[in-house]
């Protein structure tokens, strides 16, 4: 279930209780070439929380905080900041984290890097709406 509200025209906020099964409770280890226990669950209980603050009429403000609830072992906590700036029509998106995957797994459950340590990312999305047929004509 999925909890959010737009509460102006400037701001919303979201929550997302979030349940992920892994197939596995030990992680990798380069240095040993080996698996090793990393301390965690295989289903994790985590709780996604963020928010978007229109900081103008064409760039906002999006924040994402993804906790474990029920103990991370060797790993930390999923923190993203983002920034997106509308163009004509376009969107850029600016993202900084500390995650190191893209699917559930390993963004929320398995991430190994954290802010204070300089494990930040950067990444970049850019949006764009083709229309193909006017959407006048489906009244």
């Amino acid at each position: 279930m999925i909890v959010g509200k737009k509460v102006n025209d400037d701001f919303s906020w979201i929550l997302s209780p979030t349940v992920v099964v892994s197939g596995m409770s030990d992680r990798y280890d380069a240095g040993s070439e080996s698996f090793v226990s990393s301390g965690t669950a295989k289903t994790q209980f985590a709780l996604g929380m963020g928010f978007r603050n229109k900081l103008s009429s064409r760039t906002s403000l999006n924040m994402e905080y993804i906790p474990i609830l029920n103990g991370n072992g060797d790993f930390y906590n999923s923190f993203s900041v983002g920034f997106d700036v509308e163009t004509g029509g376009h969107v850029f998106q600016f993202d900084f984290t500390n995650s190191v995957g893209m699917n559930e797994s390993m963004f929320i459950t398995r991430n190994t890097d954290r802010w204070g340590a300089a494990g930040v990312r950067l990444g970049f999305n850019l949006h764009r709406v083709f229309t193909v047929v006017d959407p006048s004509r489906f009244q």
